[in-house]
């Protein structure tokens, strides 16, 4: 995929995710758009710790900004699965965001607070999917596996201390049915580029 073609889907998710933030809010992460993107700033946003994985996301150019909305997307995405999120389940999820190093009171822990009174629309769920399959071809199978399974990860936490507010510590089947949604669409994506690739080599 063309390098413009795949900023347009970061901008498009961007514009979903960010659109009904508050104006201050806005402020403070294009100031922080502006600045350099180091990689503490994407094991923050992504889990992530490989060297070579975040030289990978820092070589597309991927910014924390569009990071946040990424990741944070999926757990979100999870908390809403039964269709509404309790006020001892957004408890849960935002303590276990805090494990997971998502500090209180910054932005990406204001901006999962909003998510969690905000029920996300079809349209950010459509984005965040055109986004994965614009990912796709930009990173390496390493790279993109490592993104895959962190997103994974912090969502699997997030139904489980979900559940676990009850006193069961399981992953309700609502939950698990989105889990493996989001799953799919890594797995699609893993397959639209392995066609790709196919057809190049048949082309030569």
């Amino acid at each position: 995929m063309p390098r413009n073609a795949f900023h347009k889907r970061a901008s498009a998710l961007e514009d979903e995710f960010f659109h009904q933030v508050d104006q201050k809010l806005i402020e403070r992460l294009r100031e922080r758009h502006d600045r350099e993107v180091d990689e503490d700033a994407l094991t923050i946003a992504t889990g992530i710790a490989d060297r070579h994985v975040l030289d990978e996301l820092l070589d597309v150019q991927i910014t924390s900004r569009t990071l946040m909305a990424f990741s944070l997307f999926p757990a979100i995405y999870v908390a809403w699965a039964d269709g509404h999120v309790e006020t001892a389940e957004r408890e849960a999820v935002l303590r276990s965001a805090k494990h997971l190093g998502v500090i209180p009171e910054s932005d990406a822990y204001e901006l999962l607070k909003l998510w969690l009174s905000t029920k996300p629309s079809t349209e950010l769920f459509l984005a965040w999917v055109d986004y994965v399959r614009a990912l796709r071809p930009a990173l390496s199978v390493r790279g993109f596996r490592e993104l895959h399974e962190g997103v994974i990860k912090r969502a699997q936490r997030v139904a489980r201390a979900a559940g676990g507010f009850i006193g069961f510590h399981k992953v309700s089947k609502a939950e698990q049915a989105t889990i493996d949604e989001l799953h799919a669409v890594f797995a699609d994506a893993n397959a639209d580029d392995s066609s790709s690739a196919r057809m190049a080599l048949r082309g030569h």
